[in-house]
């Protein structure tokens, strides 16, 4: 009778080890899950942005380019969409370290900081000639340390 107790107790004792185990590698699993799906979505907003913002200088450029002029209602809009991009990308300069590599944070604050210097341009083609390339670098940048941060 002492055995089968002595059994049933060290049976009930492994069982309930092995679940709590198992509930904390589960736990575990299931937060390191979906961090990786808020970086995910943090990186997609964070290109998305850089996409849109690079979307106003492309168009811009390819028209001086081409000696032709976007209608005002088509420049309005891409005004407004640089705009919200701008401030996706202010976002994630901010508070993107929470859930973004550093290396993505520290890419974002240097677009920051040369796209302060677009202020010091004198011409307009010079201007988004300028804004075009720091904005296409930031974005490989960006793509390539999303790379690195999630296949971690």
């Amino acid at each position: 009778m002492f055995e089968f107790l002595g059994n049933l107790v060290i049976g009930i004792s492994i069982a309930a080890v092995s679940s709590w185990i198992t509930v904390q590698l589960s736990r575990k699993k299931f937060r390191t899950e979906r961090l990786w799906e808020k970086k995910i979505d943090a990186y997609e907003r964070l290109i998305e942005a850089l996409h849109q913002s690079k979307k106003f200088s492309s168009e811009h450029l390819i028209a001086e380019i081409k000696s032709r002029d976007i209608d005002e209602a088509r420049d309005f809009e891409l005004r407004k969409l640089a705009q919200a991009a701008r401030e996706v990308i202010d976002r994630a300069a901010d508070i993107g370290g929470f859930v973004m590599s550093e290396k993505s944070v520290a890419i974002v604050k240097n677009y920051q900081s040369e796209a302060e210097k677009l202020d010091t341009c004198q011409f307009w083609y010079e201007y988004i000639d300028m804004d075009h390339t720091i904005t296409e670098r930031c974005l490989n940048r960006v793509i390539q340390a999303a790379k690195e941060d999630l296949e971690r």
